[in-house]
Parts: C-alpha cells; sequence; structure tokens
C-alpha cells in the first residue's frame, strides 16, 4: 500500500512530467496559456533549423493573438518572417496587420513591401501598404499607393476609404469629403461616416459633423474609442468659450507687470465673433503705469477657400504723463494656397508692455503677409515679412522665416524645427522699445505635446545665434553678438467636460522675445470654459 505521505508527491511527478510531454499546440488547445508559451519558448531555443524556428515564433505570435495582445504577437511575428521565407503571402500579410496593430509601423511596412516585391498584383497588400502608410503620417506615399489600386480598382472601398482618411489628415478637406459621401450613398459604414464627421469638424463646419456622427452606434471596441475622440474634439468646438487669464512679467531692466485677460468667443462653425478685455499694471521702480484694453473682433469663410476678419478696439492707459485714449484694430484675409495658407493683415496696436512704454503713449501701424506651406507630409515652411510704423518716426522691416519637421506624430508629438529671423530700425528712439539695426537670429527648437487623460502638456526649448547694432545710454553704436536660449510651456488639466484649469511659464535670453529686449520671464495661469 502507498503511503499517504508519497501519494500526493506522485501526483506533483506525474503531472508535471504529463506536462513536460504535452506539445506547446496541446497545451494551447487545453486552454494552460502560460504552460503553452514556456513550451514554445523552450521549443524555440532548441529548434534545429530556421524554418522550425520560424514556424514556432508563428505559432507563439498566433497564441498572443487569442488574447488580443498584440504588442507581444508582434514581437514574434518580427522574428517569425525574419527566419523563414516559406510562408504563404495571406500568412504574412496576416502577420503584417497583426504587427501594425501593435503600432509597429515601420516593421509592418517592410513585411508587405516584401510580398509586392515578389507579386505586385496583390491587391490587398496594395492596400494594406496604403493603410499602414497613412497610419505611420506618411500621407503622400498612402495615396500614391491607393490611387495605383484605384486604377485597377475603381470602386475598391476599403481603398477608397483609406485614400479619404490620408487626404483629410493631410488637410485636404475638400477631397476628403466628397470621396467620403460617395462612400455613404453607397452603403453606411461606420468608418466613412466617421472620417466624415471629422474632416467637416476639422474644416470648421461644427454644425454639418455633429450631423454627420448622429447616426454612428459602434460595435466595436476600437470604434468606441474614435468615436470618443471626435466627441472630445467636437467638445473642444463648443459654440460659448470663456478664456481668463492672469500673468505676471518680469525682465532683467527692472520691468514688472500684471495683467489679466477675459474674453468671450462665440463659434458656430463656419464663423465666430468675440470681445476681450485685458488690464495691465506695469512699473519700474517707481514709476508705473495702467492700460485698459477691449476689443471686438469677426471672422468668417467667405468664400470656400477664402476667410476674411478683423477687430476694433480701445486702448485707455494712464501714468504720470497723464491719460490717452487710443483706436486700435485690424483687418486680415487668409486663402487657402497649394498645400498650405497665405494670408495678409493690416493693423493699428498700442504698446502696453511697460511703464515707461504706456507713459511715452507709442503707438505703431503694422502691414504684413505671410504662408505656411506643407512641403512633404512632415515637412512645413512658415515665413512672414512685415513693416511698421511707430508714432515717434520710426519705422522697420522684419522678416521671419521657419521649417518645422515633424519627429513623431503620436502621443506626444514631437516637432523639430528652425527660426530665421532678420530686422532692421531706421533708428534708435530710447523711447522704451527693443529696435536694433540689422538684428539676427539663428536659433532651432523641438517642442513636445502629449496628452495623458485628463492631464495634458507641452514643452519647448530653444536656442540659437542672435547679433544686432545698437547705441547705449552714451549713444556710442557697438555690436552685440551672443547665444540665446530659452524654454517655455504650459500643464493642464481637464477638470470637467467643460473646465479646464492650465499654469503656464515662459525665461530666456532673446532679445526679440519682449518689447523692450531684455531677459525675461512671464507665468501664469488660465482657467478656459466652454458650453
Amino acid at each position: 500500500m502507498i503511503s499517504r505521505g508519497i501519494l500526493p508527491l506522485i501526483v506533483v511527478l506525474w503531472s508535471a512530467a504529463a506536462c513536460l510531454a504535452a506539445s506547446p499546440a496541446e497545451l494551447s488547445a487545453e486552454g494552460k496559456f502560460d504552460e503553452a508559451v514556456a513550451a514554445y519558448q523552450k521549443a524555440i531555443e532548441a529548434a534545429a533549423d530556421n524554418r522550425e524556428k520560424g514556424m514556432l515564433y508563428k505559432q507563439l505570435g498566433d497564441l498572443y493573438v487569442t488574447k488580443d495582445d498584440y504588442g507581444k504577437a508582434a514581437d514574434q511575428f518580427i522574428p517569425a518572417l525574419a527566419h523563414y521565407g516559406g510562408f504563404s503571402e495571406k500568412e504574412r500579410l496576416q502577420m503584417a496587420i497583426y504587427i501594425a496593430w501593435a503600432d509597429r509601423l515601420k516593421e509592418a511596412i517592410t513585411a508587405v513591401r516584401a510580398i509586392l516585391a515578389i507579386n505586385p498584383d496583390n491587391t490587398d497588400a496594395r492596400v494594406n501598404l496604403a493603410r499602414f502608410l497613412s497610419w505611420a503620417n506618411e500621407l503622400t506615399p498612402a495615396i500614391e499607393e491607393a490611387d495605383r489600386v484605384l486604377e485597377a480598382s475603381p470602386d475598391n472601398r476599403d481603398v477608397l476609404l483609406v485614400k479619404a482618411n490620408a487626404l483629410s489628415w493631410r488637410g485636404d478637406y475638400d477631397l476628403a469629403i466628397p470621396i467620403y459621401r460617395d462612400l455613404l450613398n453607397k452603403g453606411d459604414n461606420f468608418d466613412a461616416r466617421l472620417g466624415l464627421a471629422n474632416a467637416l469638424l476639422a474644416s470648421g463646419q461644427r454644425a454639418e459633423a455633429e450631423q454627420a456622427a448622429m447616426p454612428l452606434q459602434p460595435a466595436y471596441s476600437y470604434q468606441e474609442r474614435e468615436l470618443g475622440k471626435f466627441r472630445t474634439a467636437l467638445g473642444k468646438t463648443t459654440l460659448h468659450d470663456i478664456d481668463l487669464r492672469y500673468s505676471y512679467y518680469r525682465d532683467t531692466d527692472h520691468n514688472y507687470y500684471n495683467r489679466v485677460t477675459a474674453s468671450y468667443t462665440y463659434n458656430p462653425g463656419t464663423w465666430r465673433a468675440g470681445a476681450s478685455y485685458r488690464r495691465t499694471y506695469a512699473w519700474e521702480h517707481i514709476p508705473s503705469g495702467r492700460a485698459e484694453e477691449f476689443a471686438a473682433n469677426f471672422y468668417a469663410q467667405a468664400i470656400k477657400f477664402l476667410g476674411v476678419g478683423g477687430s476694433v478696439g480701445l486702448t485707455q492707459t494712464s501714468s504720470w504723463n497723464g491719460d490717452h485714449l487710443h483706436v486700435t484694430g485690424q483687418v486680415k484675409a487668409d486663402a487657402t494656397v497649394l498645400k498650405g495658407t497665405a494670408g495678409a493683415s493690416f493693423s493699428r496696436e498700442a504698446f502696453t508692455e511697460t511703464a515707461q512704454l504706456i507713459q511715452n503713449g507709442i503707438t505703431y501701424t503694422n502691414a504684413s503677409v505671410y504662408f505656411s506651406q506643407k512641403l512633404v507630409d512632415s515637412l512645413t515652411l512658415s515665413g512672414s515679412y512685415s513693416y511698421r510704423a511707430y508714432s515717434d518716426s520710426n519705422h522697420a522691416n522684419d522678416v521671419q522665416l521657419s521649417p518645422r519637421y515633424t519627429l513623431y506624430a503620436g502621443n506626444p508629438t514631437i516637432t523639430a524645427g528652425a527660426r530665421l529671423r532678420y530686422l532692421n530700425f531706421d533708428h534708435q528712439t530710447a523711447h522704451g522699445y527693443f529696435d536694433p539695426n540689422y538684428f539676427q537670429s539663428y536659433g532651432i527648437f523641438v517642442s513636445a505635446y502629449g496628452e495623458w487623460g485628463n492631464f495634458y502638456g507641452y514643452l519647448e526649448p530653444n536656442g540659437g545665434y542672435q547679433t544686432f547694432r545698437r547705441k547705449n545710454i552714451a549713444q556710442i553704436a557697438s555690436n552685440t553678438d551672443d547665444l540665446y536660449g530659452g524654454v517655455n510651456g504650459s500643464m493642464g488639466y481637464r477638470i470637467t467636460k467643460n473646465v479646464l484649469f492650465e499654469a503656464e511659464g515662459e525665461f530666456g535670453n532673446y532679445a526679440l522675445g519682449t518689447t523692450s529686449g531684455f531677459e525675461y520671464y512671464v507665468i501664469g495661469a488660465r482657467i478656459g470654459l466652454t458650453f
């Protein structure tokens, strides 16, 4: 008779032997997931050749897919494809799709291109290549691949949706919206309807976007997520926006100010109107100045590709030098041109940044033209030229140019770029604003914006070289050449769907970072209300 102490040990040893004897596939079929994973890993280590190893990697990847763990599945499919080239096109394409679902887009694109290198007529592979390229923000190549499919299959709904999405993400809403509508005319489709709603919203047609999204009924978890993103974006473009801000400024010339701003905007979609009030209290040792500014503004999409707008306002300044009332305002127009925008503006403004500027009552008239063009999917070039005429008989020419490249389009979005600037004043006035001759700056920056639940944040460090010529207190002109650097950023929290709080700050020694041209910092807070 077997003793009671030995029997449990025999059972344990028998169970262990059974597990060792069972194949990974058998363990998987029995629902023993962890044991199957361990068995596959041991089998991969012991595999005799690349074919066996590749097959085992794929089987382990398929096992992770059953648990919807596409990240770990991709970790197996990528070496599976690397070790064994004998998988069928269907198997290789399916692995590429799972790899893309894990956001391993570079590897997924490589896998699909390998299929097309052997069989260029594989339509499913080319459709997915276009889809993966669009997900990777390679929008122009995605559209080109979609067009290759449409040449042979002009009614392919899958690739039409991919093309419409890529056009919309590239900002070509006028081209994307008709494709979405045509797809929906031939049969309702969640992804096409959501794409239409997003394109309408991004192009400023809020009411139409809300109407397009009304029939949406998500059936899958990813649809729930995407619809949630749309609703969040829709909530950010609500009819009524109230913005309350406070900021504190200080520079190395002992200029200070406290500033509060309140603004309201009504934005039904293709036009918007609003009003703002700003109060500034500035001081410099003993002298002080106060400015109150009120403005009303309006902007509308006059025709399909042209927007026009403007503002009118009053600025009341008070200092030991007396009270002054200035009329301010702006007119502007911008148009869709090529792969971007171009515009022009004409404005009259008053300086309210320092006590000296307030007491001197300096105003200026600014005429400018500007542009922004997307050269390729991730590269944008923007620039401007401004001519400013000052009330103290001075004037200046200002040229700016800035290329920027999107390094990563996910969360956070990371962008890098350069800023080039040339500014030249007619002469120096010593009236409190920075008015150099032959100012030049060459700078670089990196910016990052991300969202994490209700939190969001932005950070931009920057630096470069600046040179200019200016007179000192003794009216002796000299050249200044130095390096500059700084950082600006903000961190916010969405308290509710309609209320957010944000803290922000900026500091640096860039000479044109402030009106007065000194090392400075600004800190502030903001409350945003939407309904």
